[in-house]
């Protein structure tokens, strides 16, 4: 049994610990959270665990840290749980700058431990898909791709707080459009050359955040992808996503509007699970990583790299620049 201190009793820390319970080899054994009230709320949902409103008073406490605060304080929780010798998961992004992300990602090289970003994507019933389409050849090498992910999900009801204040969450681009760039780094497999992203506030006007981007990413050998993201739809909970893969010697689309469903031996299953089935193979990747010493699906050069690409990203909105990587 892998024992997870969770560090942070948001919306997020919530849905972290409701995976973990559907992981048969975790138990989260104690939560952090710098409101009391949320922390014994959240400590109470795990069965009555330690919980403390300074981390540091029970980050020692299990075989490894899930760190799940806002993002700006991502580095220096992680650099904590580094001292200690524990395994770790971050959610996204796994820091808000380059020099925060470096710092931490040498802390775990030089311990060899289990460090893991939070990249959902890669564990959807979608995500897992379209990287088995492009790896068993089917479609020739991939040349183009074009994701698209629209949800009702912004405003009104949507984010609160800190999420809204782009120098505590990054700005869209960080915090939402990163699951989409890693997801396209991850198909491609290929050093990014250039990116060019643009913004817009849809239904969104009177806060400081955008709701909406497109941008097109171009690697070192000339393929190139597009990604749009949008939180913008009418109802909370709306959603509507596409996915075009074109290859050299073929393609392959997806469409939630048509497709929505997918077939396999065990009956019919929605495309869009929503956060809570991809999470909790996301996390039970990460117990198994922490129970095997393995390294995690997504590398320190893969968590690297989608930072960066974000960073870019939200340089180029605001510039109109195409920002050279």
């Amino acid at each position: 049994m892998i024992k997870v201190v969770l560090v942070g009793a948001g919306f997020i820390a919530d849905l972290h610990l409701k995976a973990y319970l559907q992981v048969p080899d975790a138990q989260v054994v104690a939560v952090a959270d710098v409101d009391a009230r949320r922390a014994q709320q959240l400590a109470a949902l795990a069965g009555g665990v330690r919980w403390a409103t300074d981390y540091h008073e029970v980050l020692g406490l299990g075989d490894a840290v899930d760190i799940c605060t806002p993002s700006a304080s991502h580095a220096e929780v992680g650099m904590a749980a580094a001292a200690l010798g524990k395994p770790l998961h971050v959610e996204k992004p796994f820091a808000l700058s380059l020099a925060d992300a470096e710092r931490l990602l040498e802390a775990y090289a030089r311990t060899g431990l289990p460090l893991m970003a939070g990249q959902t994507e890669r564990f959807s019933l979608i995500g897992r898909t379209l990287k088995a389409v492009v790896d068993s050849g089917e479609i020739g090498r991939l040349v183009l791709a074009r994701i698209t992910r629209n949800h009702g999900h912004f405003w009104p009801g949507g984010w609160q707080g800190w999420q809204f204040d782009p120098a505590k969450s990054g700005g869209i681009f960080l915090h939402l459009g990163i699951h989409t760039l890693d997801l396209l780094l991850w198909l491609f497999d290929g050093a990014p050359r250039s990116i060019y992203a643009q913004t817009q506030k849809r239904a969104s006007g009177e806060m400081e955040m955008s709701d909406y981007y497109q941008c097109v990413l171009k690697f070192q050998d000339e393929r190139s992808a597009i990604a749009e993201l949008s939180y913008a739809l009418p109802r909370l909970g709306d959603t509507y996503r596409a996915a075009m893969l074109v290859g050299t010697a073929g393609s392959a689309t997806y469409n939630s509007a048509h497709d929505s469903f997918l077939l396999d031996d065990s009956g019919p299953h929605f495309w869009d699970e929503g956060l809570g089935p991809p999470l909790v193979r996301q996390l039970a990747h990460f117990v198994e990583c922490v129970q095997s010493g393995q390294q995690p699906l997504t590398t320190p050069a893969q968590i690297r790299t989608a930072l960066r690409l974000a960073l870019a990203a939200d340089e180029s909105a605001r510039t109109g620049r195409v920002i050279e990587l």
